[in-house]
């Protein structure tokens, strides 16, 4: 079994963020849950080609996609779930990530099942 530190930075960060998606994370909160200084956890995301806020907007998208497919919620109020302050922001993000709106990729992947 893999130790913490055998695990890439950026994949436990994935996972703490992805543990409360709705929460308002700042680097420096991260940096405190994963045991590093702010600056320490930036070197060790760098060094691994990622940045904090890359990876916060993934685990973001990935519960968005995840909550339009598997659930009838209000747009604003899956935005909200997955940490976004309104629905602009979030259709703004949604948008500039799959080039969709969160409408538009949830009647799509409707269709698909």
């Amino acid at each position: 079994m893999a130790s913490p530190a055998d695990v890439p930075v950026n994949d436990r960060l994935t996972d703490l963020l992805a543990s409360d998606i709705g929460r308002s994370w700042k680097l420096c909160d991260a940096a405190r849950d994963l045991a590093f200084s702010e600056r320490s956890l930036q070197r060790r995301l760098s060094g691994e080609g990622r940045s904090f806020s890359s990876i916060l907007r993934r685990a973001r998208m990935r519960a968005a996609t995840d909550l339009l497919t598997r659930s009838s919620a209000p747009l604003a109020e899956i935005g909200y779930c997955c940490g976004y302050a309104d629905q602009a922001h979030f259709q703004r993000d949604f948008l500039r990530v799959t080039n969709m709106t969160p409408r538009v990729f949830r009647g799509i992947s409707s269709d698909i099942s």
